[in-house]
């Protein structure tokens, strides 16, 4: 006789692909008698329900949470504070309550603020998982398979509805971790924000070093990577047509450290600096995986380069016909040859266009990577996306940016896109 399974009813709020994925794992483990679903339209609704994602389509929010075993919120993070006051009053003694979200703490305080005595039934957490694609079409019941997640409960939950949650993200396969919400913060503020810090601050200074061949000849002490380059690359492949000079400034004594804390991994997740090495150039092939953030980040490097750069095997995805556009409308020189392959030809580090409004849709990579970027490029701009874009936290990265003397105003909502980028004297 098989055994029960261990959720007789799930709710989700957001039937796509970290919603609709973490239902069918359920289901493949024969872990959930029953999934009701959520969504924006009708449409994706039905399609959840014709795909399998879902058992059927829910009506009434406080009615379906009322009998739930757990509820799920896979919707982006602005819209969870007003579901969660929706379904605030029907939530019952044996519902409990969880999130995908990728940032913990305003999470937590929309709970607090919404929830009222409810607030110790939410155990927050984080898959570190995706694709390519959205949609309930591209959920797959293997996402999470040996990919992380991150619990950060709360003090208000009780250990056995941690370890509830714990158990429903393990049946999908996953990797549990905990962290409080403060810490999971700081961590993927660290690795999500700071490399975009340090790639446009790379690609600026390839036009502001004005002793950069005076460097270029001394630049064998530091190879492999820091040399002169007729650099041959891949993502996976990137093939350099001409000679491509890359260089960092840096501090006249830095060699590479963090301020304060040395140790980026350590407790207390503190730096007041980072000192950078000098990097000249490259040289050699470099294979990437498939990647739309290393797609974007190796168009964006191409374009600003001087001579040409082929591009083979490049991801496609909307993020990169967005970023592929964009660099089109900068003055970019980008050719198409066909079997996802480009040809860029470099602007030397100036766009030669200096005001323009872009359009970015839903791609986050694009306009996180074009923001560092445009904010150097002392030009004006505008940066727009559709809806769900303009939910999508950015203010850390222009908290940064402004910190380096950008100038950036938000269009909307403070924290979040459009943006619109001035010239500035960095």
């Amino acid at each position: 006789m098989a055994a029960e399974p261990e959720f007789r009813k799930i709710v989700i709020f957001g039937v796509g692909l970290i919603g609709g994925s973490f239902a069918l794992a359920l289901k493949a483990a024969g872990q959930v008698e029953e999934v009701v679903g959520f969504g924006r339209s009708l449409g994706s609704l039905k399609q959840a329900v014709d795909l399998g994602v879902i058992d059927r389509m829910g009506v009434n929010a406080g009615q379906e949470v009322s009998d739930a075993d757990l509820v799920l919120l896979a919707t982006p993070v602005a819209q969870m504070p007003e579901i969660m006051a929706r379904i605030a009053p029907y939530l019952s003694e044996r519902t409990l309550l969880t999130d995908g979200g990728s940032t913990k703490a305003d999470v937590v305080a929309a709970a607090r603020a919404t929830l009222g005595g409810a607030v110790g039934r939410f155990v927050p957490a984080h898959p570190i998982a995706g694709a390519e694609n959205s949609g309930a079409a591209a959920a797959r019941a293997d996402l999470y398979r040996e990919k992380k997640v991150v619990l950060t409960p709360l003090a208000e939950n009780a250990v056995l509805d941690v370890a509830r949650v714990r158990s429903a993200w393990e049946w999908c396969g996953a990797q549990i971790h905990e962290l409080t919400p403060e810490a999971h913060d700081r961590v993927f503020a660290a690795v999500s924000h700071l490399p975009h810090l340090l790639s446009f601050a790379l690609v600026h200074d390839l036009a502001v070093r004005e002793d950069r061949d005076l460097f270029f000849s001394f630049a064998a002490s530091t190879r492999p990577l820091s040399r002169p380059a007729r650099r041959t690359a891949r993502c996976p492949a990137a093939q350099r047509r001409r000679a491509a000079r890359t260089d960092f400034r840096r501090r006249p004594h830095g060699s590479p450290r963090l301020g304060r804390d040395s140790n980026p991994t350590s407790a207390g997740l503190t730096m007041d600096f980072l000192d950078l090495p000098p990097l000249m150039a490259a040289q050699g092939t470099v294979r990437l995986p498939g990647s739309k953030s290393i797609s974007n980040r190796v168009l964006l490097l191409a374009a600003l380069a001087e001579g040409e750069t082929e591009l083979r095997d490049l991801l496609e995805s909307d993020d990169t016909a967005r970023m592929l556009d964009a660099l089109r409308a900068l003055g970019v020189g980008v050719e198409g040859l066909g079997d996802h392959a480009y040809r860029v030809r470099g602007v030397g580090g100036r766009f030669p266009v200096r005001e323009g409004s872009f359009f970015l849709g839903n791609a986050g990579t694009a306009y996180r990577s074009l923001t560092g970027v445009l904010a150097l490029a002392s030009g004006h701009y505008t940066l727009t996306g559709v809806p769900r874009m303009h939910e999508r936290p950015i203010g850390d990265l222009v908290d940064a940016l402004r910190q380096i003397g950008a100038d950036i105003a938000y269009l909307g909502n403070t924290g979040y896109p459009p943006l619109e980028i001035r010239p500035a004297r960095i």
